[in-house]
This record gives C-alpha cells, sequence and structure tokens, in this order.
C-alpha cells in the first residue's frame, strides 16, 4: 500500500475529520431523478424516505488502496439495512430474506453491520417476528438497532376502516376492543400463555441498543394513533436479558417522540393500483455506481408521472388523546407554491416516531 505521504488527505486532515469525510461521501441517496425516476406515488412502498430508488457512490473507495482499506466498511456500517414483509418496490431482490441478503457479505461486513430497518405488515409482525429475531444471530450480525415501521396500510383491516388496535404482548391479531381494555389495565396478557408475541422477542438479539418504531395512519385516525403511542411510551417495555443481578429491558423516552405528516395518493387509489410490479420505471443504462446494499433487475415500464412528495415535522398536540373518533387534518405548509392538496386523489398521512433504549431495570 502507498501511504500517500503526499496526501493532504492523510498528513493535515486528523482521523475523526477523515472518517466524517468518509460518511458524508458513502452515504446512500436517492438515484439521479434523469435516469432512475420516482416511485409512483400510489404505490405502497411510496413514502417519506422512499420516494425513488437510493444508491450508495462508490467512487472514493476506487481512488487508493489506502482510502479502500479505511473506508471500505463505512456503507455497510452507517446505512440502515432495509427489508419489506410485504409490498416491497419490485427492483428489491430477496425483500424478505435476511438470511439470502446478507450472504452477499464477508465476514469482516457483516461484524459491521448496525441497523436494521423492517417495514411489517401488522399480521407479518404478530406471527412472524418471533422467528425473525430469533435467526437474525445466526446469520452473523450483530445489530445495535433496528427499525420497524407499520405504514398506513400494514394494519389489520384498514380497507375497511377499522379502528387501530396492537398489543406486542399479546400473541395474534388484537384488535382495537381488546386494546382498550388491556390499555385501561381491565386485562393482562400472561407471559407464559404468550411467549411468542413480538414484544418478547428483542431478547434473541444479544447486541441490541436501540428500538425505534414509526407508526403511520391517516390523518382521520390521529385521535386513535395518538392513544396508542402514549400508551406504548409509558407502558411497553420490551424485556432483554438479565444477569449479574440486574434484569434488563428497553425503555421508552417520551422525549424523544417525532411527529411527521405527508401527502400520499388516497387509500381506494392504493388499494387498486399500488401493489403492482409495474409501478416504477427507470433508465437500465445507469449501471454505474449502485448501491451494494439493494438490487434492481427488473423490466422497465414506460414513463409514469409523480407528484412530488411533502412532509412536515410538527410537534405532538396533547389534545389528541382519545381512543377513537375523528379529528379535522390540516394541510401541511408548503413552500412550493405549484403544490395544492386534492382531496379527490389524496390523503394526509399522521406518523410518530418512538425510541426504546436498553437500560437496567428493577
Amino acid at each position: 500500500m502507498n501511504p500517500q505521504s503526499d496526501c493532504p488527505l492523510f498528513t493535515i486532515i486528523p482521523p475523526e475529520v477523515r472518517n466524517r469525510i468518509y460518511e458524508f461521501s458513502l452515504e446512500s441517496a436517492d438515484t439521479d431523478p434523469s435516469k432512475r425516476p420516482a416511485y409512483m406515488k400510489h404505490a405502497m412502498y411510496y413514502r417519506p424516505g422512499f420516494q425513488r430508488p437510493k444508491r450508495i457512490n462508490t467512487s472514493l473507495l476506487l481512488t487508493c488502496r489506502r482510502i479502500y482499506i479505511e473506508a471500505c466498511l463505512v456503507p455497510i456500517a452507517m446505512n440502515e439495512h432495509t427489508f419489506w414483509y410485504h409490498r416491497a418496490p419490485p427492483h428489491v431482490k430477496n425483500a424478505n430474506s435476511p438470511r439470502e441478503y446478507f450472504l452477499k457479505m464477508t465476514c469482516d461486513q457483516l461484524a459491521a453491520v448496525q441497523h436494521l430497518h423492517f417495514f411489517m405488515q401488522q399480521y407479518c409482525l404478530e406471527d412472524s417476528w418471533w422467528h425473525i429475531c430469533r435467526s437474525i444471530p445466526n446469520i452473523g450480525i450483530a445489530p445495535k438497532k433496528i427499525t420497524i415501521t407499520l405504514r398506513h396500510s400494514d394494519w389489520w383491516d384498514w380497507e375497511a376502516n377499522n379502528d387501530l388496535g396492537i398489543d406486542p404482548f399479546r400473541k395474534g391479531k388484537t384488535d382495537a376492543k381488546v386494546m382498550r381494555m388491556t390499555m385501561q389495565k381491565q386485562l393482562h396478557a400472561n407471559e407464559d400463555q404468550h411467549k411468542n408475541a413480538w414484544g418478547y422477542q428483542f431478547k434473541h438479539i444479544p447486541s441490541l441498543e436501540e428500538i425505534e418504531i414509526e407508526f403511520e395512519t391517516v390523518m382521520r385516525k390521529r385521535a386513535q394513533l395518538d392513544a396508542i403511542v402514549e400508551w406504548a411510551s409509558k407502558e411497553w417495555k420490551f424485556p432483554h436479558s438479565s444477569g449479574n443481578g440486574h434484569e434488563q429491558a428497553f425503555v421508552c423516552d417520551e422525549k424523544t417522540k417525532k411527529v411527521q405528516k405527508w401527502i400520499g395518493a388516497k387509500e381506494g387509489l392504493l388499494d387498486e393500483y399500488g401493489s403492482s410490479a409495474n409501478a416504477y420505471s427507470f433508465d437500465q443504462s445507469d449501471d454505474e455506481n449502485l448501491d451494494p446494499l439493494a438490487d434492481d433487475d427488473f423490466t422497465p415500464t414506460p414513463d409514469i408521472a409523480v407528484t412530488v412528495l411533502e412532509t412536515e415535522s410538527v410537534p405532538p398536540d396533547p389534545a389528541h388523546t382519545g381512543t377513537t373518533g375523528t379529528t379535522p387534518s390540516e394541510k401541511p405548509s408548503s413552500k412550493n407554491p405549484k403544490q395544492e392538496f386534492d382531496p379527490e386523489t389524496e390523503e394526509e398521512y399522521y406518523v410518530v416516531f418512538l425510541t426504546w433504549t436498553r437500560q437496567a431495570v428493577q
């Protein structure tokens, strides 16, 4: 290896600054819009942060061997590895098979994996999460963070406009009525009877330090979701391990709560078009700088016009604490005067993020 003793990157810039340069350069980013158009707005997988495929420009790793040795694991370590259960973008291979996905990696790359992101339909979360968690250590990875996203179309019976219902400590489907009884402490799920419930499974990932859950629904169900989030932030404690006389669990810090709303396609349009494998097109001539964390072999389709996504961060509203009912929707402010909300074809969506960290508990 050439020590690059004349290069300011190695002789003047401190290592910690150089590492930040690597991180900025190797961060996953949206593809070139002129070569890979955005996803269709009424696709199930279209949402904030997922408007088009992402790529990592790895040209930096080709400049010299010293840079490669220092930075070759940065893309694996700093970018999240995303899985879809189900309704993934049609170009993604091994969308719901972490084992197949990670087979491509070397031992050093596997050891560098930090963050897994799972888009989970609720029935998959309640039925298969135990298997996913128990298989992760056997793959050879030791993630520190897991993100679970429940999209508006992932909740049970969303097509029928049913009330939201979820309970991480109850095996199988939980309807809204049973959930509300649990929230009011009129019911209690026994761990021995519900040991495969998804909330008990994080203990099978010894390396895990942080859990992030992203809850999403339509704006008219905001009150229902706010009630679930308030309950989750105060009562959901995910057990992890015990040793040396100390119990550990993942505990939510209410200060981590983040709220966002965005404009997407109306739910009825999602039901009709969103699962189509032809909901995306791209120019296959763009073969350079492919993201090693994503696959993209599928048949291109004609270009389709797409409305640009609009997002806005909003503060939590303590007034919305009921478990049922509707709330008036507020149009997100727009810096783009050309962006208009069309209630006939578009819907306002409400998203809340909560984070749990591992700590000792009594």
